[in-house]
C-alpha cells in the first residue's frame, strides 16, 4: 500500500494535485474526519499552503548535510 501521493514533475501545473486535494477534502467531509497531515518536499510546501494546510512549528524538519571529503 502506498504511503503517499506524488504528481510527477512533468505533470505538475495541470491541476492534478488540486483535484486530489479536493477529493481528500470531500472524503474528509463525508466521513467526519477533521484533521489531515501532509509531508512534502520543500517545493511542495507552497502548494499545500495554497490548499489550506498550515505548517506546524512544533513538528520536526528533516535536514540533510552532505560533506564533501
Amino acid at each position: 500500500m502506498p504511503d503517499g501521493i506524488v504528481v510527477v514533475a512533468e505533470c505538475r501545473g495541470l491541476g492534478i494535485g488540486r483535484r486530489l486535494v479536493s477529493e481528500l477534502l470531500a472524503e474528509m467531509e463525508r466521513t467526519g474526519i477533521r484533521v489531515a497531515q501532509a509531508i512534502t518536499e520543500f517545493d511542495g510546501v507552497e502548494f499545500l499552503v495554497r490548499c489550506g494546510f498550515r505548517p506546524e512549528p512544533s513538528r520536526p524538519v528533516r535536514l540533510t548535510l552532505h560533506r564533501s571529503d
